[in-house]
């Protein structure tokens, strides 16, 4: 009895390291909080990593089409986040290809290249 207990137990924590490191189940962004934030209506991207310029143009400009962009800043990029991130924001972005169509991201980049241009002239 107690043999089984004890294997019991190291199967579910294994069973808990891979969920956390395969899907980043314990983070904050993830497949589950995705569901959870598309069914609230809360509909964003999530960035991180080194900020490029387009950055702060794509965070104001993105609320037009009725989403945002979230700046992850100050965070430890682990292969759990990545993971949890990517699914995160892919679950994101199909929510928003449904309701925006298939080409939002190419309206999004026409957007940016006309208020990059207006800042040049």
């Amino acid at each position: 009895m107690k043999t089984s207990k004890v294997i019991i137990t190291i199967a579910l924590i294994l069973l808990a390291w891979c969920a956390q490191s395969k899907f980043g189940l314990f983070g904050r962004f993830n497949f589950a909080t995705a569901y959870m934030d598309r069914w609230n209506g809360k509909e964003r991207i999530i960035i991180f990593g080194e900020p490029f310029e387009t950055d702060s143009i794509k965070s104001a400009t993105a609320p037009r089409l009725g989403f945002t962009y979230e700046r992850l800043e100050d965070c430890t990029v682990t292969t759990s986040f990545v993971n949890g991130v990517t699914d995160y924001n892919s679950i994101m972005s199909d929510a928003i290809n449904n309701r925006l169509g298939e080409n939002w991201n190419d309206r999004l980049e026409r957007e940016i290249a006309d208020i990059k241009a207006q800042g040049k002239e």
